[in-house]
């Protein structure tokens, strides 16, 4: 802009690429500014989550660093181990233990009694034995076994489903990933260094004359663009490794 500015006060330039290069000036200041408020507000969070403290902080790494897209050779041991399912598994073997107590419970309690019976003619001594066995003709338990019995039915059905939805989960961070893993590539092998190619002749022709100023500052801004891409695509692929290890980390 300030090149611009002088070109125009001596008559190289025009009061339209002024102006266009003004409003560029005020849209980096506003995308400079939403940046920083993102960084601040992610930065708060953190220290938040962290339990307070300090939020000035600042990231260190890099999101280049990326290991390849993990295969799955048992997807049922992998789908097995997770908390979820293990803990599913156990409410079925609780819910599987009260329904045999239940059924138990239908088996009538047998009582034995034995005694001695002392008449009253002499020598007359007599040993009793008793038994006891409640007839359970109307009720056998059947309700407490049938309501036992639906409840091991719906926690097998829970089990399944929480299984088919963490392979849908799984399925859908893999195709994630994949997804970014390609765009990280395309980024890394053509199109970053397309477009840096593309600037740095852009600057030779506009140090030799043969291409405005105006242009060169587009390349730039073309190839800040494209890195800014590069970036988000870095980032959806990290995110959706860190995803697949928390769901199938032993």
């Amino acid at each position: 802009l300030s090149a611009l500015e002088s070109m125009l006060e001596a008559g190289a330039s025009t009061r339209i690429d002024v102006n266009r290069a003004r409003l560029a000036v005020s849209e980096a200041h506003e995308l400079l500014h939403e940046a920083q408020a993102t960084e601040k507000s992610a930065a708060a969070n953190l220290s938040r989550l962290w339990g307070g403290g300090d939020a000035d902080l600042r990231a260190s790494g890099s999101l280049a660093a990326i290991t390849p897209v993990p295969s799955f050779s048992d997807l049922e041991a992998v789908i097995a181990r997770h908390p979820a399912v293990q803990a599913a598994d156990l409410q079925i073997a609780q819910r599987e233990a009260v329904l045999a107590l239940e059924s138990a419970r239908r088996i009538s309690n047998v009582k034995v009694g034995a005694g001695l019976r002392e008449s009253r003619g002499p020598g007359e001594t007599s040993a009793v034995a008793a038994v006891s066995v409640p007839l359970p003709v109307f009720d056998r338990n059947q309700g407490n076994i049938s309501a036992a019995a639906e409840r091991v039915s719906r926690a097998r059905a829970e089990r399944r489903s929480t299984e088919s939805e963490l392979r849908a989960r799984l399925a859908r961070l893999t195709a994630d990933m994949r997804s970014a893993q390609s765009r990280v590539n395309d980024f890394n092998s053509q199109t970053v260094a397309a477009a840096r190619q593309a600037l740095d002749d852009t600057e030779t022709a506009y140090t030799q004359g043969k291409k405005s100023l105006l242009e060169y500052l587009d390349a730039r801004e073309t190839l800040f663009e494209i890195q800014q891409r590069q970036i988000r695509a870095q980032a959806d692929l990290l995110r959706a490794r860190l995803s697949i290890q928390g769901l199938t980390r032993p």
